[in-house]
């Protein structure tokens, strides 16, 4: 295997654990997804900062439970230490106890770092909603 189809495979291994996580509402395992000094940019709010700050994020975010998530990487390449992923997310979610679905789709730019155990973490993600649907 070479280096960019190793990083490619754990790219896409982040992001389904990312997509898991989402749906189970698990934010131990979100968090674990980033790099310590990672910064998240989600759509239309401010930067979050650091690992223990997107596990909050994430906790507080979770009266919309994601019912299925999917990411679709479409393009990764690396350099060293640091790779990049950008592709797009689809997201159903609705409140508990509501029957309205919300659908979303959104594009997203993600810088991985490899960590000394050899793992990709997440270091920067910009997240951009382009569509929101009511079903």
């Amino acid at each position: 295997m070479t280096t960019i189809e190793h990083v490619t495979s754990e790219v896409h291994d982040v992001y389904r654990r990312y997509a898991a996580a989402l749906v189970s509402g698990d934010s131990c395992i979100w968090a674990a997804l980033w790099d310590e000094r990672c910064v998240y940019i989600p759509p239309n709010e401010p930067a979050v900062h650091g690992r223990s700050t997107i596990e909050r994020w994430f906790h507080s975010h979770q009266a919309e439970t994601d019912r299925q998530f999917t990411v679709n990487v479409e393009e990764v390449r690396s350099a060293g230490d640091l790779a990049f992923a950008r592709g797009t997310m689809l997201s159903s979610a609705g409140i508990s106890g509501a029957s309205t679905l919300k659908l979303a789709s959104y594009g997203f730019l993600s810088i991985f770092r490899k960590q000394a155990d050899g793992g990709w973490r997440i270091l920067r993600e910009c997240v951009n909603q382009d569509r929101t649907f009511e079903g």
